[in-house]
């Protein structure tokens, strides 16, 4: 069941927004995932994508950020 607040939106606080390098790939990963809710085990991948560089993948993981209203963090 998702939560949703009065205007009807699905509750994004359990979004997370991340970019880190991936050597053996050697490109930049932009994940935005979506914890487990309460007695599951597995999370949620909403979006993944690859950039080249690390500027491409800050500027990513801002816009994705942005859409879910959380902050992106480098790892």
């Amino acid at each position: 069941m998702n939560q949703t607040t009065a205007k009807g939106k699905q509750n994004m606080s359990k979004i997370d927004v991340s970019y880190s390098y991936w050597g053996h790939k050697r490109a930049w990963r932009v994940r935005a995932w979506q914890a487990p809710p309460a007695g599951r085990d597995f999370g949620r991948i909403l979006s993944e994508e690859f950039k080249r560089t690390e500027a491409a993948a800050k500027k990513a993981a801002e816009r994705l950020a942005a859409q879910y209203g959380v902050t992106a963090n480098r790892i």
